[in-house]
């Protein structure tokens, strides 16, 4: 064992090492510049809550929804700003609206035109899933209905 590792395990013990959270990587900076996507993320939307952020160019701070997800088996967060540059809801925040806690998602770093976009789905499976129960939710208030008896 290291002294290093020696020293982390004894600072552990004695309740001094701060736990910190797993971010979920979507993309990784390149040394040419850019950034490279780190691939689709398979994961499922655990919860959501409004935090305070710091916006990384002004440094100023600002409001941000940061949501748990569990990837496998781990649990990974996620932050974006509720507003955009233009003051209009993060395009992500939008995007999340369509989901419920439990649901399994894919989110990948993709690339649209110049600019690259964060794209979230629900996963193919969990999808046919979710549209046969969609479907089992519509009421039928009276079936066989004589064609004659609909006026027109």
């Amino acid at each position: 064992m290291t002294k290093t590792q020696e020293l982390y395990n004894k600072a552990k013990e004695a309740g001094k090492v701060q736990e910190r959270k797993n971010w979920l990587k979507l993309g990784i900076k390149k040394k040419e510049g850019g950034i490279e996507s780190t691939g689709p993320h398979k994961v499922r939307f655990i919860s959501d809550k409004v935090v305070k952020g710091r916006d990384y160019h002004t440094k100023k701070e600002r409001q941000e929804v940061e949501w748990e997800f569990e990837e496998n088996g781990e649990k990974v967060y996620y932050r974006q700003p509720i507003f955009n540059k233009d003051n209009n809801l993060h395009y992500f925040v939008e995007k999340m609206k369509d989901f419920n806690y439990g649901d399994d998602l894919t989110i990948e770093l993709k690339w649209v035109g110049d600019k690259n976009v964060i794209d979230v789905e629900l996963d193919e499976f969990k999808k046919e899933e979710s549209m046969d129960d969609k479907k089992k939710d519509i009421p039928v208030v009276e079936d066989n209905i004589n064609v004659d008896d609909i006026p027109f």
